[in-house]
Parts: structure tokens; C-alpha cells; sequence
């Protein structure tokens, strides 16, 4: 069994009130062609959300720390308002299903 934040549930258990802080971007060694990974990127935001919603934490922060153009945090910003305003973590597919 893997804890992927273990921190998490560490603070939490001593009575500190916990936000989830994924980033926006990976880091740029996993960039391809000098663009962000996405596809890591949304999955991480994710699972984030889920151990924030299941561990219940007091909300969620999506951060971005690296030189990206400005545009490209907008996928981000989705992933985290699509996994934590709807109360659910959804696939990609439902997530398309709810933009159309």
C-alpha cells in the first residue's frame, strides 16, 4: 500500500486544518518538447482532490511554480474546478461530457 500524501493525513491527525496544494505544472524535467505533462499533471490534480475530499480537508489550491506561458494554466485551473466543485473526481470522459 502506497500513501501518495502522507503528509496529508500527518497534519490532519494532529489537529491542523489542511488545504491541498497541487501544482499546475510538473516539473520541467518531465516536459516534452518544453511543454508542460498534462496528462501527469490533471491525473496528480486528481488524486489531490480525492484525498482532500476523502480525508476532509478544508479545500484546495492549485499552484504553478515554473516559467510555462501563462495560457497553459488554464488546463490546471479546470482539472482542480472540475475535481473539487462538483463534490466527485471525474474521468476525463465525464469531464468532457460536462464542457459540451
Amino acid at each position: 500500500w502506497f500513501n501518495a500524501f502522507p503528509f496529508f493525513d500527518f497534519y490532519k491527525d494532529l489537529g491542523f486544518e489542511v488545504f491541498a496544494a497541487p501544482s499546475a505544472f510538473g516539473n520541467t524535467i518531465d516536459d516534452l518538447y518544453g511543454l508542460p505533462n498534462l496528462g501527469r499533471t490533471c491525473k496528480n490534480i486528481r488524486l489531490f482532490a480525492e484525498k482532500c475530499r476523502k480525508s476532509g480537508g478544508a479545500g484546495m489550491v492549485t499552484t504553478s511554480w515554473y516559467s510555462f506561458p501563462q495560457e497553459t494554466l488554464s488546463i490546471g485551473i479546470i482539472e482542480t474546478a472540475q475535481n473539487t466543485w462538483c463534490g466527485k473526481t471525474l474521468s476525463p470522459l465525464e469531464q468532457e461530457e460536462t464542457i459540451r
